[in-house]
């Protein structure tokens, strides 16, 4: 039987205290049912949804377009995908690091690199035009092709430095897990820490030291990288 961990300021937060029952439900639903995994991703079919919260069909496409449009959820061709799941679950230690790799090994890649952008039109059947992939929205901010190779290219050559690795700038799952997370704001320098930081960890231990890879480090667990302590902080101010 699986656990899943609720703070009790849940109750408190901002968004969540202004839902409506039936949103309460869903969304405590969404993060607590038995196909919830440790990576947040997962696939449940509509019917199991209705039958465990009594919802009705109606009902339960409005909600999930809301939280669609508030960037809570991603629903996906059956997958859910819960945004900022560090939020309500908070796993930590190598033993989780790889059971969460062995799962996200599982989800097909699309699934994992969609990103949600309010659609014109409300649509939540299939992928809907609100979904595209990280180079498009790339694209739509201008952002320069030749300063993305080279920022691509910096970034690799860093983390091969840093953790003695080889890998290659030009492969598309490493070009598409960077572009999506500067399409996120992120900086250069939000790279190296994250590098630096996982290095420092994983480095000399030989069940994460084959997760320091770019599809690993500028996944969708980015952040969370970003935010961790280092372990010798004068390794990424020296850089």
């Amino acid at each position: 039987m699986k656990t899943r961990m609720i703070q009790t300021k849940f109750w408190f937060d901002d968004y969540v205290s202004n839902l409506k029952a039936k949103e309460k439900l869903l969304f405590v639903y969404l993060i607590t049912n038995e196909k919830v995994n440790i990576c947040g991703i997962y696939e449940i079919p509509d019917k199991y949804i209705i039958l465990d919260t009594g919802l009705r069909q109606k009902e339960l496409d409005l909600i999930k377009q809301k939280f669609m449009d508030d960037g809570k959820f991603a629903f996906i061709n059956g997958w859910v995908k819960v945004m900022n799941y560090d939020r309500y679950n908070n796993f930590s230690g190598s033993l989780n690091e790889v059971a969460r790799e062995k799962e996200l090994s599982l989800i097909p890649q699309e699934i994992i690199d969609f990103q949600y952008n309010q659609p014109n039109t409300k649509s939540i059947k299939g992928v809907s035009k609100g979904y595209r992939r990280g180079i498009d929205t790339l694209n739509n901010h201008n952002i320069n092709i030749n300063h993305n190779k080279s920022l691509i290219n910096s970034i690799i050559s860093y983390l091969n430095e840093k953790a003695d690795k080889n890998y290659k700038s030009n492969t598309k799952t490493t070009i598409d897990k960077i572009k999506a997370r500067i399409n996120e704001g992120f900086t250069i320098g939000d790279f190296k820490k994250v590098i630096d930081t996982k290095v420092a960890k994983w480095k000399t231990d030989p069940k994460m030291n084959e997760f320091l890879r770019p599809e690993t480090l500028f996944g969708n667990k980015f952040d969370g990288y970003l935010n961790e302590k280092i372990v010798n902080k004068n390794d990424w101010r020296r850089t």
